[in-house]
């Protein structure tokens, strides 16, 4: 009899899924139903999130009561403050979707507090009572589905997926929609990837050490794993000062294969991280490996590791990010979506930080060059 795979499901997913169920006026095998899911395992997991919620509840009770009075207030303003935004002035009368929020918020689901703020926003009565008689499309409660998935996802990866991504791992996971729509659910939810910021300079090309030739040649592309490999440094803030971080990238694959933190920028940081990638890899005797024209790279101590590994070297043209484009752009990936996302920290949270992403990197982010698989994915793939 052959074993069928259990299905997991993300602790994101479970807390939508309960935020349907608890906001939607469908039954619970309907909505069990549209979201794949046993009905009495649902219920499972609204208990023990309500479990959860008392935990919390009690613990905001141990707040004196001028904190508490502070927050009460706090949260009154900022509903005062979200209902002037929301209150939908630029739609015509005739918008559906207005008309649909209209008769939300009036039912005392929505953000309206009362129905004295209905004729502003809707703007003729006759719209009003019209879609007051209406109940919900079937296209609407598939949206209301759709976005517990999209929201799980998202918050799976910790808001690192824009709606390409999002739209693949809903398509791995067997779901039928398309991207556009992925893409309007999520800007109607306010749900966007993390953007890039500046980077500093951290490579020192003024030395005296010989040079080598740029083999790679902006050829970023292997046919098999351990061909060619790209490094570079880069800086990473702590609120007890910078450390460095210096990283290999396998070119086939786009897995980072070894790495090392320090917080010096001598080669002795580079060479630990060619080490841990060497040992872990094995590549054989063709391996190539390109770099920036910075004095770790062509430091003695880094070309004596790569002699006894009988290892070929490859730099870029001086001052040119493009010739070790694949490199950059990890780059950006990281400090987008880990470091400019968490802030400041200590120096131990951050290098298990780093530590964790990469990971994260290697086997779970699908890489968009990969087709959206992961590097881990790929080469299994490749080699089987």
């Amino acid at each position: 009899m052959p074993i069928t795979k259990r299905t997991q499901y993300t602790p994101e997913f479970k807390e939508e899924a309960v935020r349907l169920l608890e906001s939607d006026t469908r039954s619970v095998e309907e909505i069990a139903a549209s979201l794949g899911v046993n009905p009495t395992l649902l219920q499972k997991w609204r208990v023990k999130l309500r479990g959860m919620r008392r935990k919390v509840a009690s613990l905001e009770d141990a707040v004196s009561p001028d904190e508490r009075e502070e927050l009460r207030r706090l949260r009154k303003r900022l509903k005062e403050v979200e209902e002037e935004r929301d209150i939908l002035k630029k739609r015509r009368p005739s918008s559906p979707s207005k008309a649909n929020e209209i008769r939300i918020h009036c039912s005392g689901e929505g953000e309206l507090s009362s129905r004295d703020d209905v004729p502003r926003a809707a703007g003729c009565a006759f719209w009003f009572y019209a879609w007051c008689k209406r109940g919900e499309s079937t296209r609407a409660r598939s949206a209301k589905t759709a976005l517990v998935h999209i929201r799980a996802t998202y918050r799976h990866h910790k808001a690192r997926y824009g709606s390409p991504r999002v739209h693949r791992e809903l398509c791995d996971q067997g779901l039928s929609i398309g991207r556009h729509r992925v893409a309007r659910l999520m800007k109607s939810e306010g749900l966007y990837a993390r953007q890039k910021r500046r980077f500093r300079k951290t490579t020192n090309s003024n030395h005296g050490f010989r040079l080598a030739n740029n083999l790679v040649a902006r050829h970023f592309e292997a046919t098999a794993p351990n061909r060619i490999w790209l490094s570079d440094i880069t800086y990473v803030y702590t609120r007890e000062g910078w450390l460095y971080l210096v990283c290999f990238l396998d070119v086939h694959s786009r897995r980072i294969v070894g790495w090392d933190i320090d917080d010096t920028l001598d080669a002795s940081s580079t060479c630990r991280a060619l080490c841990r990638a060497l040992a872990e890899r094995r590549p054989s005797r063709n391996l190539v490996i390109h770099s920036d024209r910075g004095i770790q790279y062509a430091s003695e101590e880094f070309r004596r590791v790569l002699r006894v590994h009988d290892i070929t070297q490859s730099m870029s043209r001086k001052g040119d990010c493009w010739d070790n484009a694949p490199m950059e752009s990890f780059w950006g990936t990281l400090k987008r979506e880990l470091i400019e996302a968490n802030g400041t920290a200590p120096r131990l949270v951050v290098h298990q930080a780093i530590a964790d992403y990469i990971d994260y990197y290697n086997r779970e982010r699908k890489h968009s060059t990969l087709d959206y698989v992961t590097p881990v994915e790929y080469e299994s793939e490749r080699a089987a």
